[in-house]
């Protein structure tokens, strides 16, 4: 196991099998079944589920990156108003602000990308 993958048990046959799965998709099965040992399912249960999740993150990622293009984007058009700057404008607060959401997006959703 390297440190990009975690191991999860199941039952197959009557016996525990383990299998590697990405950290983020463990971290998500011992949330969703907290509190009850989902290794009691079939490899193709647990396969199903993995699947779900990996869609999941992947429309997630495809959100996320939706998001951060916009905040490009109107980061983009303050630019504009930034090359003749006017003292009371709101402009320069307007883009602190965007590149720390930008910031604090990446942060969070970091873990979408191991």
């Amino acid at each position: 196991m390297n440190e990009k993958t975690a191991k999860i048990k199941y039952l197959e046959n009557g016996t525990f099998k383990e299998m590697e799965v990405k950290p983020i998709v463990k971290q998500i099965l011992d949330e969703y079944y907290h509190g009850y040992p989902y290794m009691y399912h079939s490899k193709l249960v647990i396969m199903d589920e993995i699947g779900l999740i990996e869609t999941t993150l992947k429309v997630m990622k495809r959100k996320v990156n939706q998001l951060l293009q916009e905040i490009d984007k109107k980061l983009k058009e303050l630019e504009k108003e930034l090359e003749y700057p006017d003292p009371n404008s709101y402009v320069s607060g307007m883009e602190d602000g965007l590149l720390i959401a930008k910031s604090g997006i990446k942060k969070a959703f970091e873990v979408i990308e191991e």
